[in-house]
């Protein structure tokens, strides 16, 4: 939800979009970013001053095609912010498939998920809600010692930041051709 009320909305084809559910109007408010087509608008997240921070998994794949990034490694996915006045800028580049992005709950950090590596990075932000360092926060998501899953969205809540959903085991080539697309 935006601060005016409205849901935002990130349509994989359309771009990043504002749904006002009083009217049912719903607003196209980016298809591009530095001339680059938005061709796989993921997830968002909002501060309370209305700036978002939402991913585009690929700039190769679009989402019909999704496997086909991870298997690639493309690498081309990235992090993006848009402040109040409109201005967009690519916070974090070369993300292996951007995926989920939360807000911390002291609204210090941004979290994004990076499906093709299962890791989680953290931008730090600073006083005034601008990106600051970008660290990995968590990182060979794994949960046993066979099979990894591919972490996909991540939400905070209660303090709590939770990896949602999990797309699917790995196969073992799969891990292998990672370093050989």
């Amino acid at each position: 939800m935006a601060p005016d009320g409205r849901i935002l909305v990130c349509d994989a084809h359309r771009g990043l979009l504002a749904l006002d559910p009083a009217t049912g109007e719903l607003e196209t408010l980016l298809t591009e970013v530095d001339g680059d087509r938005l061709l796989f608008t993921n997830n968002a997240a909002v501060m309370p001053d209305g700036t978002i921070w939402f991913s585009d998994s690929s700039r190769v794949w679009p989402i019909e095609e999704w496997k086909n990034d991870l298997i690639e490694h493309t690498c081309t996915g990235r992090l993006l912010r848009r402040t109040p006045d409109g201005m967009v800028t690519t916070v974090v580049d070369r993300l292996c498939f951007a995926n989920g992005v939360a807000l911390t709950a002291e609204m210090d950090a941004v979290l994004v998920a990076e499906t093709g590596t299962r890791t989680i990075r953290r931008v730090a932000l600073g006083a005034d809600g601008s990106p600051r360092a970008t660290t990995t926060w968590a990182e060979d998501l794994a949960f046993d010692a066979t099979r990894w899953h591919l972490a996909t969205g991540v939400r905070e809540h209660d303090g709590r930041v939770w990896l949602g959903s999990l797309v699917e085991p790995a196969i073992a080539w799969s891990d292998a051709l990672v370093d050989h697309p």
